[in-house]
């Protein structure tokens, strides 16, 4: 009797300690995305400050999409890995997620293939952005021609230097 209790606590032991390694190794291996490494010895974010956490957390990566670290197209690591890079809750995560949806540079899907999405800068944005601020700073539309024509002449002036 006592060599099958010994046994059993073996057995339970080895398998608890199993599927303790094939967590890990299962959360390791889905970090690694299109041949660059979120989670190993060359992170790509840093730690996030206390205090506006969020906000920082977005301007890296803001930073890191700006630089080319991560191209348009790819996925953003999960929330759970974001998580513990920046040593932040999931809340936090969150917010800075939605801050860079609402500048345009991500999107997110929902579903099984979903997740965070760098965006291709689109036109429409820049416009939109551009037409918001002229409103909202009431410029004398006598500036804006000035500007205008200053571009006018700059790209006639480069169209015929390379014609």
């Amino acid at each position: 009797m006592i060599k099958y209790l010994v046994y059993q606590y073996k057995y339970n032991l080895y398998c608890r300690i199993s599927i303790k390694f094939y967590v890990l190794f299962s959360f390791i291996s889905r970090t690694i995305h299109r041949g660059r490494t979120f989670m190993t010895k060359n992170p790509i974010f840093t730690p996030a400050q206390v205090g506006r956490a969020g906000e920082d957390i977005a301007l890296q990566i803001e930073a890191a999409i700006l630089d080319g670290k991560i191209l348009p197209g790819e996925r953003l690591p999960s929330e759970r890995e974001l998580q513990v890079q920046f040593h932040t809750g999931r809340g936090v995560i969150r917010e800075a997620l939605g801050a860079l949806k609402q500048k345009g540079l991500i999107e997110i899907k929902k579903g099984a293939k979903g997740g965070a999405f760098v965006k291709k800068m689109e036109m429409t944005l820049v416009s939109e952005s551009l037409a918001l601020f002229l409103k909202q700073q009431q410029i004398d539309p006598h500036y804006l021609i000035e500007v205008r024509e200053s571009f006018d002449r700059t790209i006639t002036t480069l169209a015929i230097a390379r014609a």
